[in-house]
């Protein structure tokens, strides 16, 4: 899936970064999503035909387009001069307050390859800060992959916000 996304992404920036703006909850989303990944059937070769949680789509997408940050924790980073970035669910809320609570440690896992054993150390330092941004009263489970999709969407929302207003990443 990673490598299904940084190709559509690099082929297809303008179109992923449009769709990493939407609303996930949303028909249109959800039709948006289906289109662009069927759009790019290169991707994933000649006869192959592939299924996907489109969360995990979506997270690759914002990896491959977060490449071009110079620094992503710098970007991440609470400054009361950046916008705040409207989140969809609490899974969004969840990543949106671990990104700006622990900036280092979310570009820190982005950079690593996926299902690596560094990925898994770089979650594992990330656990606590997951577990303080779930709202009293509620509860989440990420699984790895999970986890790391949708720390990526909302570490790009949260940067493209920032360079919506010109603040510098």
């Amino acid at each position: 899936m990673q490598a299904f996304g940084h190709c559509v992404a690099m082929r297809q920036p303008a179109k992923s970064a449009a769709l990493l703006q939407m609303d996930f909850n949303t028909p249109q989303y959800t039709r948006a999503l289906k289109k662009l990944a069927s759009s790019e059937s290169s991707c994933i070769g000649r006869s192959a035909k592939v299924r996907f949680a489109g969360v995990l789509f979506a997270g690759a997408l914002a990896e491959q387009l977060l490449a071009r940050t110079d620094n992503l924790a710098g970007a991440l980073a609470y400054d009361p001069a950046k916008p705040s970035v409207k989140t969809f669910s609490l899974t969004d809320y969840v990543a949106a307050c671990v990104a700006r609570t622990s900036p280092e440690k979310v570009a820190a896992l982005l950079v690593t390859p996926a299902v690596s054993e560094a990925e898994q150390a770089a979650i594992s330092q990330l656990a606590p800060v997951v577990e303080q941004c779930v709202p009293a009263g509620q509860q989440a489970r990420f699984n790895r992959p999970g986890l790391r999709a949708i720390l990526a969407a909302a570490s790009y929302r949260m940067v493209e916000a920032g360079r919506a207003v010109g603040i510098r990443s």
